[in-house]
Formats: structure tokens, sequence, C-alpha cells
């Protein structure tokens, strides 16, 4: 167990308020990846993003006996801590570089996954008559989903026997935010992002909008 783990559950222990305790844990926390309860978390992604919601859960996880259940099942099922005061202690402990690498993950997966959806909740809206298919991802990026995949696997190396994962899927999530953002008219990008994040604001915790 790392010592960061011992660290957060000292503090709690001795009277800090869990959350501040968490947010303590994510500024220190130094472990691109590890091996917890059989599961391999990988924390950032190109060294770039800073997955701190996973990071949130797995510490979730580890203070499960210092949570009330409700509390519990929240912070491990989103990755976000309850309070507004939490989001305000981040913005004051946590580096300025560790804070844009929370961005970066943000705006670059959890925003730009959203992209897609929002796209698709549009179409189906606009064309409950319809039996054509929809490629959302030629819309957004210009290309089908196979070719855009084809490009990310030649360029990260991946391979047919490399295993699918979530993190997989997050480094490509990520690669297709660098890839609209090279490749989209600025206007288009905008647009597309700015429905996003209102869509995020209905779906994920409003506080969480504070650090960006």
């Amino acid at each position: 167990m790392p010592h960061l783990i011992q660290e957060l559950k000292s503090k709690i222990e001795n009277g800090i308020n869990w959350e501040k305790a968490v947010v303590d844990c994510i500024s220190d926390w130094d472990i691109s990846e590890e091996f917890y309860r059989g599961y391999k978390y990988k924390y950032w992604i190109n060294n770039e993003a800073f997955d701190w919601m996973s990071l949130t859960e797995r510490l979730g996880s580890a203070i499960k006996s210092y949570l009330n259940k409700k509390k519990y099942h929240e912070l491990i099922f989103t990755g976000l801590l309850p309070s507004k005061s939490s989001y305000e202690y981040m913005k004051k402990v946590i580096s300025k570089n560790k804070l844009s690498q929370m961005r970066n993950f943000y705006y670059g997966i959890i925003i730009e996954d959203l992209i897609y959806i929002q796209k698709s909740q549009q179409y189906l809206k606009n064309s409950i008559y319809t039996t054509n298919e929809y490629d959302g991802y030629e819309e957004i990026y210009g290309k089908n989903i196979n070719l855009l995949f084809q490009q990310f696997a030649k360029i990260t190396k991946f391979t047919n026997q490399t295993k699918i994962n979530l993190y997989t899927y997050k480094e490509f999530i990520y690669w297709l935010f660098k890839f609209r953002i090279k490749n989209s008219d600025k206007t288009k990008v905008a647009s597309d992002t700015n429905l996003s994040i209102k869509l995020a604001k209905n779906i994920l915790n409003e506080k969480i909008t504070m650090l960006f």
C-alpha cells in the first residue's frame, strides 16, 4: 500500500475532514500507475492528462470504512467529491502544473467523449423517423471510427494483440481531442466544445467546473 494511502487514513483518523484529506492526497500523488485489488490503475494519459477522477475512486475504496454507505457509493461511482468547498480547496493546494493536467483530462477526455454523445442525442431528436445509420465520428472528425482508430493505432503502436481496456479508450479519446483541435475549423471546435460543456453541467456535479 502506498505511503500516501497510509497518510490519508491517518489524517482522517486524526479528525481532518475526509474530503480535504483526499484532496491533499491527490495533490501529493505522484504514482503514475499501480495494481489495486486486481485492477491496474493508470493515472496519466500521455503524461499530459491527469485522471484525478479514477484516483478519487481508488482513494474512496481505500477509505470505505470511514464513510457512510451513501457517500462511499457516490464517490466510487462518480469520482467526484460532494462539496463545493473541496473544489475551492483544490485550487489552493494543488500545483498549477497538476491543475493544468487535470484540465487536460476534463477537456481532452470528459468533454471530448461527451461531444459524440451530444451529437448523437441531437441527431436522434431531429431524425426520429429515419432509419439511416448515423456516424457521429464522421461529422465531428471528418473520418469514420475505423479510420480514426487505425491512425491512432499506427501512431501509438497499438496492435491487434493488445488488449483494449478502459485506459486504451481514454488514450484514444484524448488522441481524438488533439486531432479535432488540429484539423477542425476553429469556430466548429468552439461550438462543439461549448455544447458538450453544457451537457457536462447537466450530468456531472456542476461544482467540478469551478476548477476550470
